[in-house]
């Protein structure tokens, strides 16, 4: 499925994305991203990558801009952005100090795209951003941190920081996740193509916690 939507060669034809796959699944296709990316420390790298080439895919531009339209109090990726923060912070995967920044430098950029879509909802974005990270308890949660409270100095982070219409900043996907591992010998599938471009429909890799255990996850033709 990503790679239908975010191959070049299929993007280059136009969007015909309305076709075969809705707002809806979109939506909920993510939505079970961040759950994976969450609940299964093995697949946490995959799972966070995939969300992002799904997120920056060209074709699918329209349906990201209405992911994040505040409607009636309820934006539709809330649980996605919230999914991002937690994982950005958790502590039972590894991660060096670079990766952290890049993981969040993406978040800016995902809040950024949604003020420059809706600036004039955009107070009201945050108000749920922040409320469904107030009340709704995530896999890999800390006791000690305040997660709204996080996600306050991100938006006050972004205020003070311009990011470029359309989010310039540097993007974590799977190959710059396979750099950064390099070191620990892990591997991740290099494309050499654009970010957009995935060569196969499976993904393999592996991810490195604090147990130090491996897990290698193949996807399925």
């Amino acid at each position: 499925m990503v790679q239908c939507w975010c191959y070049k060669g299929v993007s280059a034809g136009g969007d015909c994305s309305d076709k075969i796959f809705s707002q809806r699944d979109y939506e909920l296709f993510l939505s079970s991203l961040s759950d994976v990316m969450l609940k299964n420390p093995e697949s946490n790298v995959q799972a966070r990558s995939l969300i992002m080439e799904f997120w920056e895919c060209g074709s699918l531009y329209q349906y990201r801009k209405a992911a994040v339209n505040t409607s009636n109090y309820t934006v539709s990726t809330s649980g996605v952005f919230a999914g991002l923060i937690v994982n950005w912070r958790r502590e039972d995967i590894y991660k060096t100090d670079e990766e952290k920044e890049i993981e969040k430098k993406e978040i800016l950029d995902m809040m950024s795209f949604a003020k420059d879509c809706f600036p004039e909802k955009f107070e009201l974005f945050k108000e749920v951003m922040i409320e469904n990270l107030r009340l709704c308890g995530r896999e890999g949660m800390e006791e000690s941190i305040n997660y709204d409270d996080l996600a306050k100095e991100l938006f006050f982070e972004l205020e003070k920081t311009t990011l470029p219409p359309g989010g310039d900043s540097p993007r974590y996907n799977l190959r710059t996740r396979s750099k950064a591992h390099d070191s620990k010998k892990t591997s991740l599938p290099v494309d050499d193509g654009p970010q957009s471009e995935l060569r196969t429909p499976s993904v393999s890799g592996v991810s490195s916690y604090k147990k130090k255990s491996v897990f290698t996850l193949s996807g399925n033709k």
